[in-house]
């Protein structure tokens, strides 16, 4: 019998070229590794640098009536887009369901409404934090957007703090 036909949970003795036996330990699994450095780390620690400079510069602002005001006009403001991208996601959700979500078009702009109301819901969400600690609130929608990969510099809130400092 060839080692390919025989069974793996077999624990009979191979036989070898000599007709000698020999007990040999065959490995349920191998574990490869390629020995590539891990960038994954790198760029993690850069973004965690990023967040913690973002979080310094929230620190400094002094929570101010205004600036709750204008928080919570934003929450208003975040509240009203919400309804109408729940209202999109919900007509795509539809539409795709009545083309049992077979079309590729349809359920790419599905998977783009969901990003959407994720998106609009961790606003929402960090303004509400933020009009009761604002360098908290905005310190999680800044994470929220380093987290979805969006960089840091490009972000609104980033360019905001910027204009300010």
């Amino acid at each position: 019998m060839s080692n390919l036909e025989r069974n793996p949970h077999d624990k009979s003795e191979d036989k070898g070229t000599n007709g000698q036996s020999s007990n040999v330990h065959r490995p349920e699994f191998v574990i490869l590794d390629k020995g590539e450095p891990e960038t994954e780390d790198a760029f993690s620690q850069a973004a965690q640098n990023q967040y913690f400079q973002a979080l310094k510069m929230l620190q400094k602002i002094k929570p101010s009536l205004g600036l709750r005001l204008i928080i919570l006009c934003s929450i208003l403001f975040v509240s009203i887009a919400a309804l109408f991208v729940a209202f999109f996601f919900l007509l795509n959700v539809i539409i795709s369901a009545l083309a049992l979500f077979q079309s590729a078009n349809l359920n790419k702009y599905l998977s783009l409404s969901w990003k959407n109301v994720k998106k609009i819901f961790a606003f929402w969400s960090g303004l509400i934090v933020g009009f009761f600690s604002p360098s908290l609130g905005l310190g999680l929608v800044i994470l929220y957007l380093m987290q979805e990969g969006e960089p840091l510099n490009k972000a609104i809130l980033s360019r905001l703090f910027k204009s300010k400092f």
